[in-house]
This record gives C-alpha cells, sequence and structure tokens, in this order.
C-alpha cells in the first residue's frame, strides 16, 4: 500500500533512509558519513517535515504487511525556475527487498502524483556511481540530461546527474 506519510512514520522513515543509504552509498560516500548516520537525528528531521508538510513537499511511504519499506518525497523544484517542472527529492527502499519491484511502484506513484500537482516535467539527482538508482530511473522513463552538480554537504563534494521526464502527454 503507499499512502501519505504522517508523523507517526518519521522513524520508520528515517530507518528506511540509513539502511538504504548505508548500502546504495558505500563506496560513493565516506564509510565514516555512512557509519555517522543516526536515526535518532534523521527521526526528528523528518518530525519537522511531517508538521510543517505544505503544498509545496509531499512525502509518501510504501508499507506492506504494515511495515514502512519505502518512501519517496516530491514537489517543487527547488534548483529550478518555473511553474511546469516538479522535483522528486527523494525515493528509498530498504535494501531487502530491492529487486522486487517496490521502487518502481512508489517511483510510479510520486510521477503520478506530480503529475496531479499539475507539473507537465519532473527532474532529479543521481549520484555519481550509483548504478542502482539511476537503472531503476531509466527503466521507468527517465532520462538522463548532460546536467551536473556538486554536493558540497560532503566532503569530498558529490556529484550529481539529472535525469528528468516528461509528466505529461502532448495533445
Amino acid at each position: 500500500m503507499i499512502r501519505r506519510a504522517v508523523y507517526e512514520d518519521a522513524r520508520s522513515i528515517a530507518q528506511v533512509l540509513v539502511e538504504a543509504w548505508q548500502a546504495g552509498y558505500n563506496g560513493i560516500l565516506e564509510e565514516a558519513f555512512l557509519a555517522s548516520m543516526d536515526v535518532e537525528t534523521i527521526t526528528k528531521r523528518w518530525e519537522r517535515t511531517l508538521v510543517d508538510q505544505d503544498i509545496v513537499a509531499h512525502p509518501l511511504v510504501l508499507e506492506t504487511h504494515g511495515r514502512v519499506i519505502g518512501f519517496s518525497h516530491f514537489g517543487k523544484p527547488r534548483d529550478t525556475e518555473g511553474t511546469c517542472i516538479g522535483e522528486l527529492y527523494a525515493l528509498n527502499v530498504l535494501p531487502e527487498v530491492w529487486g522486487r519491484g517496490f521502487g518502481s511502484q512508489i517511483l510510479a506513484s510520486a510521477t503520478a502524483e506530480l503529475h496531479e500537482l499539475g507539473y507537465e516535467r519532473a527532474y532529479l539527482w543521481v549520484a555519481e556511481g550509483n548504478e542502482r538508482a539511476s537503472a531503476l530511473y531509466e527503466r521507468n522513463g527517465w532520462k538522463p540530461t548532460p546536467n551536473t552538480k556538486e554536493d558540497s554537504r560532503f566532503d569530498p563534494p558529490l556529484l550529481e546527474h539529472r535525469y528528468e521526464r516528461r509528466l505529461r502527454v502532448a495533445r
């Protein structure tokens, strides 16, 4: 089941994020950074995010048997001007369920909701070396662009590649 995230999901989202990053960014980000990821700290950030929800950011959770196994977060673009393009900020699924189609399911829901929000196109950023994520996005209709950026929150800065997708078919 995919549904809108609520405040009570904050810890589950944080747990998914930490486990997904520690597995998916192994060899991409510094080991010390990945090891230092703290579920409690990330839970507090998600609690604030889920309390402050507004019309610009939309989190979804993917749940099976009452357990959150993935999430997505999307909405108004953070680094692109214009009203016709939205952004997928994050998509993470527990590594124990990778390869079972759950990533594609929550990605399809996020993409559909971006469309329902009125966006004609959407973009996202993928870390260089994250081949699993790139393959997921490409299988689901996202196309790499020549745009890159460096995320200076990391040391050394993380190079990211932009992917885009059209959400509406021209009439």
